[in-house]
């Protein structure tokens, strides 16, 4: 009779930033988000070996990330009265700014396009809408992009 074992899922975490920093002379790792890291680690047994990837490539946010938010506006927008594309200016402004500079005499703020962030400054910018608005992020089980295809 042949023997069968029980294999184990591959579990693979979402990415997470951090820094290399120098201390006491030694290259360590900065995390920008410790508790993120852990809530990765959560997901892997105990004893289990696995393999951690080190890379200074960021991975860019996706179409299906940029349909998840204009949902998360939309429905701030209803709880809030606001419309969807000045949500989007005024959390890109405040969140997103890179400064001030001056265009014809004028003061003109710099602000970074979403498309811009990598998915992991992608979720930290949800995070932060979040927290300033009161309305949670939608579950991304339940998101279904094909539903809102009109954002």
């Amino acid at each position: 009779m042949k023997k069968t074992t029980k294999k184990q899922p591959n579990i693979t975490s979402v990415p997470f930033l951090g820094k290399v920093e120098l201390k006491d002379g030694k290259r360590k790792l900065k995390l920008n988000s410790p508790i993120h890291f852990q809530a990765q680690l959560e997901k892997f047994t105990l004893g289990r070996t696995i393999t951690l990837w080190l890379d200074s490539k960021l991975p860019k946010r996706s179409v299906q990330q940029n349909r998840f938010y204009f949902l998360y506006l939309g429905m701030i927008a209803d709880e809030t009265g606001n419309e969807v594309e000045d949500l989007h200016t005024y959390f890109k402004g405040k969140y997103l700014s890179r400064g001030i500079t001056e265009i014809f005499s004028h003061k003109v703020r710099r602000v970074r396009s979403t498309t811009d962030l990598n998915k992991s400054e992608f979720s930290e910018y949800l995070q932060r809408i979040e927290l300033e608005s009161g309305v949670a992020i939608p579950s991304t089980e339940e998101f279904n992009p094909s539903h809102y295809s009109g954002w």
